[in-house]
């Protein structure tokens, strides 16, 4: 049949979000153009291969995504909210619910989140402090915050 299922529809989709979320990001590379020399090009290379995605069994995506769907019940009703959840969970990078998630449906294998360690630090990069550093000072901020509409502390001790 030349129509594919909606379950494999479905599953794509879950797949494809997967890929988004735990996956390291896209590095932007200068162009060719810009390597001046052999030593700039050996240079390009190196970090390339530095950067390289670990793609061992426990962080492969693709692997994952095949352990859990065989995990989840078999297709028909009992698989619809299984499958809703595991696509909600994965789109909101609830790592911790995920993990819990597929504790019910004994999945050992660990959820590949080397790709979100690596858009967290891309992000945080931007920022004008360092928080790594500065880890003191945000958690003194956090405690002394008050809430905006009632004015009591936010966490308390």
């Amino acid at each position: 049949d030349a129509r594919e299922s909606v379950w494999a529809k479905y599953e794509r989709k879950i797949k494809a979000q997967s890929h988004m979320t735990f996956d390291p990001p896209k590095r932007r590379f200068r162009s060719v153009t810009d390597i001046a020399n052999a030593e700039a090009e050996q240079a390009v290379v190196a970090e390339l291969l530095e950067d390289k995605f670990d793609t061992s069994d426990n962080l492969n995506v693709d692997g994952w995504i095949q352990e859990v769907m065989q995990a989840l019940p078999d297709y028909g009703p009992e698989r619809v909210q299984p499958l809703k959840r595991f696509a909600k969970l994965v789109e909101e990078r609830d790592t911790f619910r995920l993990h819990k998630f597929l504790t019910r449906y004994n999945i050992k294998r660990p959820v590949p989140i080397a790709g979100l360690g690596q858009m967290l630090g891309d992000t945080l990069s931007v920022l004008s402090i360092n928080l790594k550093r500065d880890a003191h000072a945000l958690v003194e901020f956090v405690t002394k915050s008050k809430h905006p509409l009632t004015g009591k502390l936010m966490v308390l001790k």
